[in-house]
């Protein structure tokens, strides 16, 4: 396999996996927020 394929493979690979650590991301936000709201309900 040719250097520079096997190097835009690696690359393809990191940016699939920064896109998952992004997605966890924003679905820890999203849900952290939705539990912010819910203790400020419970609060007020």
């Amino acid at each position: 396999m040719p250097f520079h394929v096997n190097l835009i493979e690696s690359n393809a690979k990191a940016i699939e996996a920064q896109g998952n650590s992004a997605k966890r991301f924003l679905k820890l936000s999203v849900s952290f927020l939705l539990v912010a709201q819910k203790t400020q309900h419970l609060t007020l």
